[in-house]
Parts: C-alpha cells; sequence; structure tokens
C-alpha cells in the first residue's frame, strides 16, 4: 500500500476513534440528563410531596387529638380550629396535586394515588366532624368511639399508603442515583483510556510518518536524479533523431525536382507540403530523351518514417540516372540506343516488385506520365491514383478518371496506357487526394468541383500563379484544423 494511503487511513482511524469517543460522551451525557431530568420533574418532587402529606396527616391526628382534650385553644397567635383547618386545605391540595401531575411511576402507583385522594378527603372529613362534633358539646365516650371506629381506622391505612409511596420514590431515587454513578465512573474510567489510545495512534502515526516520509524523500531523490539522467539520455535522443529526420526531409526534398527541364514551349509548376517532417508523397519531372519528358507523382498510405522511406526507395528507383540504364527505359541490345519503356510496362514492373506489404500494410498509388514534346502526345498509366484534371486552351477544366487499382493489389492488375493529344496552352494538373481530402472546421472536404472551380477562375494567369493560388485556397479551407495528408501538385502547361 502506498505510503498516502496508509497515512490517509491511519488518520481516518483517528478520526473514527473521536468520532466514537464524542458518541459515547453525547449517549451518556443525555442519559445523565434525562436521569437528571426525570429527578427533578417527577422522583424528588413526588418524594416531597408524600412527605408532606405525612406530616399533615400526622399533624391533623394530633391537632384533632389536642382539640378533643383541650379544646379551641390558641396556638401561635391563632386558633386550633383555624390551624386545622389550613392543615386539611393543605392536606387536600397536596393529595390533588399529586395524584394531577402524576409524579406516580406504575399503574398500580397511580391506583394508590386515587386511593390516597379518597382516603385523605375522608380523613379530614372525620377530622371536621370531630371537631365539630366537640363544638356542640359531645360527649367523651361519643367522641372516643369517632376517634377509635372511624377516625382511626382512616389514619393507619393513609399513613402505610403514603409511607409505600414515598417507599417507591425513594427506591427510585436511589437507582437514579445508582445510573448516574455508573455513567459518570464509566466516563471517568474510558475517557482516560480512549484519549490514551488517541494519543498512542497520533504518536505512532507521527512516528511512522516521519520515517516514511524519510524513506520516500531519499527514494524521491534518487528517482529525480535517475529521471533527470532519462531525461537527458531522451532530449540527446531527440536531438539526434530530430537531426536524422531534418537529414531524412532534406534527403526526401532533394529528390524532388530541383532545376525544371528548359523547354520553350513547356512550362512546369509544382508545390509540395508535407504534413508531418517526413512525407509518403513524392513526385518529379525529368528529361527521357531530346524529345521525351517523364513526371511521375506517388502517394504511399500512412505518414511518418516508414511511409517516408517507402516513398524515397520508390523515388531512387523511379528516377533515371545519366549514362544508366533504369526502370523507364531500357538499353536496345540491337545497337540502338535505348527504348522508352511504356508507362503501362513500368506500373507491371512496380506491381511484380512491390507487392502489398501485409506486415507495415504500406502500398501506394502511381500516375507516370511521357510527353512528347514536339508532337505533345501525352501516354500515361495510373495505379489507383486521383484523377487529374485538363484544362484545355479553349474549354473548361475537367477532371479525367483512369480505372486501375494501386500497386501490389492484384498480380495481373492489367495496367493499360492511355493517351491524350494536346494542344498549345492546353494544362495538366496531377495531384494527390491531400488536396481534395482536405478537411475544414466543420469535417466538410475540399472535393473536386471546388477545385475544378478555383481552377477555372484563375487559368487565365500564369501557370505558377495559378499553382499558387490553388495551394491558398486550399489551405484556407481547412484553416485552424490539422493538415490530415500531404500535399502535392504538379502543373504543366505546352
Amino acid at each position: 500500500m502506498p505510503i498516502r494511503q496508509k497515512i490517509f487511513w491511519g488518520y481516518i482511524a483517528i478520526v473514527i476513534l473521536i468520532c466514537l469517543f464524542i458518541g459515547f460522551m453525547i449517549i451518556n451525557g443525555l442519559a445523565i440528563r434525562d436521569d437528571f431530568s426525570n429527578l427533578q420533574s417527577d422522583i424528588i418532587p413526588g418524594a416531597v410531596a408524600i412527605s408532606n402529606m405525612k406530616s399533615r396527616a400526622v399533624e391533623i391526628r394530633a391537632w384533632t387529638m389536642t382539640y378533643i382534650i383541650r379544646g379551641n385553644i390558641m396556638r401561635q397567635g391563632r386558633t386550633l380550629k383555624d390551624a386545622l383547618k389550613e392543615q386539611w386545605a393543605d392536606l387536600q391540595e397536596q393529595a390533588e396535586i399529586h395524584y394531577k401531575e402524576k409524579y406516580h411511576i406504575g399503574v398500580e402507583e397511580q391506583h394508590s394515588e386515587a386511593v390516597i385522594v379518597n382516603l385523605a378527603e375522608k380523613f379530614i372529613s372525620v377530622s371536621a366532624e370531630i371537631v365539630e362534633l366537640k363544638d356542640k358539646g359531645g360527649q367523651g365516650e361519643e367522641l372516643s368511639k369517632k376517634v377509635r371506629i372511624e377516625f382511626g381506622s382512616l389514619f393507619y391505612p393513609l399513613y402505610q399508603l403514603l409511607d409505600d409511596n414515598l417507599a417507591v420514590h425513594l427506591k427510585e431515587l436511589a437507582e437514579a442515583e445508582t445510573d448516574v454513578q455508573g455513567r459518570l465512573k464509566a466516563l471517568a474510567i474510558y475517557v482516560p483510556i480512549v484519549g490514551i489510545l488517541i494519543i498512542l495512534l497520533a504518536l505512532f502515526i507521527w512516528i511512522y510518518t516521519d520515517r516514511s516520509l524519510k524513506k520516500y524523500i531519499r527514494e524521491r531523490d534518487r528517482a529525480e536524479k535517475a529521471l533527470m539522467g532519462a531525461n537527458r539520455e531522451i532530449s540527446e535522443l531527440n536531438r539526434r533523431m530530430a537531426e536524422e529526420l531534418k537529414s531524412a526531409a532534406d534527403l526526401q526534398q532533394s529528390l524532388l525536382p530541383k532545376s525544371l527541364p528548359d523547354i520553350s514551349n513547356v512550362d512546369f509548376a509544382w508545390v509540395f507540403n508535407p504534413c508531418e517532417e517526413l512525407a509518403g508523397d513524392s513526385f518529379n519531372i525529368f528529361r527521357l530523351d531530346e524529345e521525351n519528358l517523364g513526371f511521375y507523382s506517388i502517394d504511399v498510405s500512412g505518414h511518418g518514417v516508414s511511409s517516408a522511406l517507402y516513398s524515397f526507395a520508390l523515388s531512387k528507383i523511379l528516377s533515371p540516372a545519366f549514362g544508366q540504364s533504369a526502370l523507364l527505359k531500357s538499353y536496345d541490345t540491337g545497337g540502338q540506343g535505348y527504348i522508352l519503356l511504356s508507362p503501362a510496362v513500368v506500373a507491371e514492373y512496380l506491381n511484380i516488385h512491390f507487392p502489398l506489404d501485409i506486415t507495415s500494410k504500406h502500398y501506394f498509388t502511381f500516375f507516370y506520365g511521357i510527353l512528347n514534346i514536339k508532337s505533345l502526345r501525352f501516354r500515361y498509366v495510373s495505379a489507383g491514383h486521383t484523377g487529374f484534371i485538363y484544362h484545355g486552351q479553349n474549354s473548361r477544366p475537367r477532371i479525367i478518371e483512369t480505372p486501375g487499382v494501386p500497386i501490389g493489389f492484384m498480380e495481373e492488375p492489367g495496367y493499360s496506357e492511355h493517351t491524350l493529344q494536346l494542344q498549345p496552352g492546353d494544362r495538366l494538373y496531377i495531384y494527390s487526394d491531400g488536396i481534395t481530402e482536405a478537411l475544414n472546421l466543420k469535417d466538410e472536404e475540399y472535393g473536386d468541383k471546388r477545385l475544378i472551380s478555383i481552377i477555372g477562375k484563375r487559368g487565365s494567369i500564369s501557370l505558377k500563379e495559378c499553382v499558387a493560388a490553388v495551394i491558398e485556397d486550399v489551405e484556407s479551407w481547412f484553416a485552424g484544423n490539422k493538415q490530415s495528408d500531404d500535399i502535392s501538385l504538379m502543373a504543366i502547361e505546352t
């Protein structure tokens, strides 16, 4: 597990432990609060009320007996009868309040509370009757019977019930006290324990974090040094690769037409814009002999180094070297010098020697033409290449499509030679699909119609200006979007 995760889970453990501790404190605090609330609102007031009722009952009994013996004597500035009336009222009020406030704890006590109220009312009534009988001059025997039979039979059950209820309230008070003490004792035990655990866990995490961080810093320093070394090596490799790519690009550019043939009745223009440093497109224009010009256009599938190498190899094969036999012409064994090979024969030769590469999946399209500068007869072959545009001096530009499959797709493709008789002032435009398939920001292709349109509009200007106008229009079309394919355009005017 990474160090960050270990530290993270360590702190999560501390947070969980603190949360559990806080929850434990809250639960116990609420329980203690409920116990105190119950004591304050129920148990203690109930016990006080029962105790007051016991005191009033005892006082009423004592003062009633005193009234029988000594009559309505003065007591603390008031008559004994007035004092009894106050005690009667107080006892009755305490009994009713105790019952209404529901200080009772259970159903049985609730029933006993009703009995207490009933007995208290009867006890007060009998005490009042005794006082009234005494005031009317009742005899001692009659009063004694009243006290013994009625008054005593009410006092003792009432006192016993009050005593039992008081015992219940005192028991509840003792239990509440025990519960509060137990919870306080638990807090006193667990609070230090949890505090010590949190401190120990935090100390452990701090020590482990300190050691792990030091180890991490050492490893990071080593990794940074190794990374810096690797970056230096990569930078050096990138520099060397950039230099090699530039050299390769320069080498590839060297195969493009450097100086166009100087022919009075034929003009040339071309543009080559690779989408990457190395391109898969290639073309060239060259003299085959005093009367014939040769030119080709190659479009290798894909981009980058492998496509560029493929294109470079093809360009080397197709570029005739002075004084040597080449693919485009062969020496005549009959002593006539050399023979120009038909464009169809050249395509067949390439098809045999460059079959479809299954590993790299590279293939290429090929266009090759021979122009006789005297007769202006144009012979050509197309192997899957885009059609070329023919713009006659007295006609609108149009695309001449030539059916054919790319080189290497079939063992016997049956390439055929085609002929086009040109007139002075006619123009030919041979281009790659990087022009017509250029995409704008809406993913719309430039297309053949737009290319024909711009060539038709600019047909009156010079050949070089027309080619420049076409490239400018294509680049404005995909402005803001990345160039997705190599762009090559070769134009010839007779």
